[in-house]
């Protein structure tokens, strides 16, 4: 195609019309914008090329920089506390640029790697943290393994040489970091090199509590066969079971050897605890799979309102207290007398109707005395159902009989003529339970017709 212009051009190069001239101008600008295109692209070809071989001599030059800057700092420190603190400060710089050569160079060389950074190229603040400790927290496992491998401490604690953070607090430890971090890894790379499992973090935590209530059932798995104690107790109430928020995190604890007849500090026992802090349905689930292993048959009341049966009745909640009755004394002692006594006296029909059955299947009398305490005619036809004497004359009320005594004391909401009214009471509950027994119903009233 060139050729072919070129010749056209030369034979009409004598007597040439302007637009000839033009078409030759439009031709060369053409050619040249296709001449600046190709040199172009080509220079930044090879200006690419030259960068993918020279770049990695330059970012190996620029490391080999830095560590030979790093050594020298620390060489040039002129007391060992400086050089402490300098080689620290520069391993955490390689950390940071996360150059693992120049890492392992620096700590080969430091004089103590369980150095605490106070602040130095640290993040958020953390002055009381060491080496490891910020090396768990990135999760950069081949550091944190450098550091193990030249004698870093694996349970060291934070400092207290300032005040510490909340991170810090819940930090306390590299092995609580990685748990709280759920870091299965670093978990297992402290514990086989020797981390205390048993140190408590600023809130009074272990890692296996941490772990527990986080629910990660691997990393409390790897912590109990570590060797962590399920039943280690700190600040009188912490213990992993009590941490527990699910019933398969209780399984495995069990399982591994967590009381559930552990008694706290304060005197509590873990099913109380359980319900004190609103886990119930923890509870509920750790009765109902061990209530073999459970005797709270507390007769000498030495755990008065601490018994599971009187926590469960002060918190409300009904269906645990069925089922701990079977397994307590039935009238049970708290601090205000006996369970049914305080049942009676906060006028808990359901609660006592509970009592009530227990101690008809265990053949025992129930004490009249407690329809003084009634507080409703419902509950006092209840009492006299279950055979208590409306004509009792109780010394502790002056030998009044409880319808004196209601007359007495202007008590309105309860029948004051109990003893008239007992024999068709009881008649009424036997005429019922006869009906349930042959599976008879109460026939519906007849409906009135509309006239």
């Amino acid at each position: 195609m060139l050729a072919s212009v070129v010749v056209w051009i030369y034979r009409n190069r004598k007597g040439g019309s302007m637009e000839n001239w033009i078409i030759i101008a439009a031709f060369i600008l053409i050619l040249g914008a296709f001449l600046y295109e190709g040199c172009c692209s080509y220079i930044a070809r090879r200006k690419v090329k030259h960068r993918a071989i020279t770049a990695p001599a330059c970012v190996e030059e620029e490391q080999s920089l830095h560590l030979k800057n790093s050594l020298k700092a620390m060489e040039q420190c002129s007391t060992e506390s400086e050089r402490i603190s300098m080689g620290v400060y520069c391993a955490r710089e390689a950390n940071l640029r996360k150059s693992l050569e120049d890492f392992t160079k620096i700590v080969s060389v430091c004089v103590n790697i369980n150095y605490h950074l106070g602040g130095s190229v640290t993040d958020q603040g953390h002055k009381n943290t060491t080496l490891l400790h910020e090396c768990i927290k990135d999760g950069a496992y081949d550091f944190a393994k450098v550091l193990i491998e030249h004698g870093a401490d694996p349970s060291i604690g934070v400092s207290r040489s300032w005040e510490l953070t909340e991170y810090e607090a819940k930090h306390a430890t590299p092995l609580h970091s990685a748990v709280q971090d759920e870091r299965i890894e670093l978990v297992q790379l402290l514990l086989d090199a020797g981390a205390d499992h048993s140190a408590v973090d600023g809130n009074g935590y272990t890692p296996l509590c941490v772990a527990v209530r986080n629910d990660k059932i691997a990393i409390a798995r790897a912590l109990l066969e570590g060797g962590a104690n399920p039943n280690q107790v700190h600040d009188t109430v912490k213990c992993p079971l009590l941490c527990a928020n699910s019933a398969a995190m209780a399984k495995l604890l069990v399982s591994k050897g967590a009381d559930v007849n552990m008694v706290m500090g304060n005197g509590y026992p873990l099913l109380s605890m359980l319900i004190y802090d609103g886990k119930a349905a923890i509870a509920r689930y750790i009765f109902k799979e061990y209530r073999l292993r459970f005797d709270l048959r507390d007769k000498d009341g030495q755990w008065l309102d601490r018994h599971p049966l009187i926590v469960a009745y002060r918190f409300n909640e009904y269906d645990l207290f069925k089922e701990l009755v079977e397994f307590s004394y039935p009238n049970q002692l708290g601090a205000w007398g006996g369970i049914q006594e305080t049942t009676v006296e906060f006028d808990s029909y359901e609660y006592t109707r509970v009592l009530l059955k227990r101690m008809v299947r265990l053949g025992l009398s129930v004490d009249s005395a407690l329809l003084y305490c009634a507080k409703s005619r419902r509950m006092q036809e209840m009492l006299v159902q279950f055979g208590v004497d409306p004509t009792i004359k109780s010394p502790e009320y002056g030998k009044k009989t409880p319808d004196e005594y209601m007359v007495h004391v202007n008590r309105k909401t309860v029948w004051r003529d109990l003893i008239e009214r007992a024999p068709s009471i009881v008649a009424e509950h036997q005429r019922k339970l006869l009906a349930e027994a042959v599976g008879l119903e109460d026939e519906p009233a007849p409906l009135k017709r509309r006239m």
